[in-house]
């Protein structure tokens, strides 16, 4: 009997050292293939990250830019057309697509934390919209479509963020994740560690072996999703590098001839295709439409732990309080003193975690400054890769 135990632990350990071993080479191969295919279109190309490009972009030093849909703008002027440049010498790397907020941006940063810890300054800035603010909290089905359980435990591993931090986004994750029957070890991780009980932790402990493994199949498949990603695209080359030179006083005459030439049919500045798509045949309908409008979303709560959690990283955002279309928010009924507000809100709470801040409010009347009633236009991007530029 005890020579079968004997027997039967051997072929375990070896059967265990045979898939570790696997693994491992499984996973070397991967890295050499990545790297030797890796082109800068990965972090040009508008969406969410992987975690190794995230990564790998902190590790190249580039300018990291967290935003929302703002960044899938197709005016010359997007950032990933206009760096590096004369004044500032880094690539670009845009993170965000629509409906990613400041909770997942606190993910995208804990990310970022882990390849920041070994580079000093990181180039982050961060594009705060007024719209995250609206409403009663944020959408929900958006915030699924683009939450990473990935991301999640790398900040919930990372020991440079607080238990407060944590807890507040284990919380967080309930409220959202209720009204999905998916990712049930993210809610009862986020129960038991949430819940900060004796027995919860006792729990937590017991099961964080199966935690560490999940967390590394997880990092296994984000990579090997981006192997099979950058294999399927037949021609993915690297933009040329070289550096722009850049006369922002000729480029902000030519941002302003081309804003001039698309919004031609309309008292809003708006892009005339946007206007013919989204408000012509509703104008009238939408006259003080939002005068009961408020920014009073649980997003307040998200952006404060945002910028706490930067603070535990050591990461110091340069925060763009982007404006909105004055013109179209005037008509709408949501007026000037309910938008100052939050842009002085904003203001004041990166304030107090020492983060400058950017507001964007006195450009909200400057024509062609906005593409639409809500994005960065021709002169906007311009004038908010210029101030990027001066900040580095």
């Amino acid at each position: 009997m005890k020579k079968q135990l004997i027997h039967g632990a051997i072929i375990l350990l070896g059967t265990i050292i045979i898939f570790m071993s696997m693994f491992l080479l499984i996973n070397r191969y991967i890295d050499n293939e990545i790297e030797k295919m890796y082109t800068n279109y990965l972090e040009h190309e508008y969406g969410t990250k992987s975690n190794y490009v995230l990564e790998k972009s902190v590790d190249k030093d580039n300018l990291i830019i967290l935003g929302s849909s703002e960044l899938s703008s197709m005016v010359e002027q997007n950032p990933v057309n206009m760096f590096p440049n004369s004044d500032l010498d880094a690539d670009v790397t845009i993170v965000g697509r629509a409906y990613v907020q400041s909770l997942l941006q606190s993910m995208n940063i804990a990310t970022l934390g882990e390849s920041a810890m070994t580079t000093e300054d990181p180039k982050t800035v961060a594009i705060v919209s007024l719209q995250w603010f609206q409403g009663d909290d944020i959408d929900i089905s958006g915030f699924l479509a683009n939450f990473s359980e990935l991301q999640f435990y790398t900040l919930m591993y990372n020991e440079k963020i607080s238990f407060e931090n944590k807890k507040y986004i284990c919380e967080r994750l309930l409220e959202i994740l209720e009204t999905t029957a998916e990712y049930e070890d993210v809610k009862i991780y986020s129960t038991l560690y949430g819940k900060d009980t004796t027995l919860n932790q006792v729990i937590l402990t017991v099961l964080q072996p199966y935690y560490r493994l999940n967390y590394e199949m997880l990092k296994f498949r984000d990579k090997y999703e981006l192997y099979n990603k950058m294999k399927s695209i037949e021609v993915m080359q690297s933009s040329p590098e070289e550096v722009l030179e850049i006369n922002w006083e000729k480029e902000n005459e030519k941002a302003e001839q081309q804003g001039k030439m698309s919004c031609t049919n309309n008292p809003f500045y708006v892009e005339d295709e946007y206007y013919n798509t989204y408000i012509k045949d509703k104008v009238e309908e939408l006259k003080n439409t939002g005068i009961n409008v408020k920014f009073e979303s649980k997003e307040r709560e998200d952006f404060i732990h945002f910028l706490s959690i930067c603070k535990d990283l050591g990461i110091q955002p340069y925060i763009i309080m982007m404006n909105t279309n004055g013109y179209y928010y005037d008509y709408i009924g949501i007026n000037q003193d309910v938008r100052g507000e939050l842009y002085d809100w904003v203001s004041e709470q990166c304030k107090k975690y020492d983060i400058d801040c950017l507001t964007l409010e006195e450009k909200e009347y400057e024509p062609y400054f906005m593409h639409d009633a809500m994005h960065l236009g021709w002169k906007g991007w311009l004038y908010v890769d210029y101030k990027i530029s001066e900040y580095y």
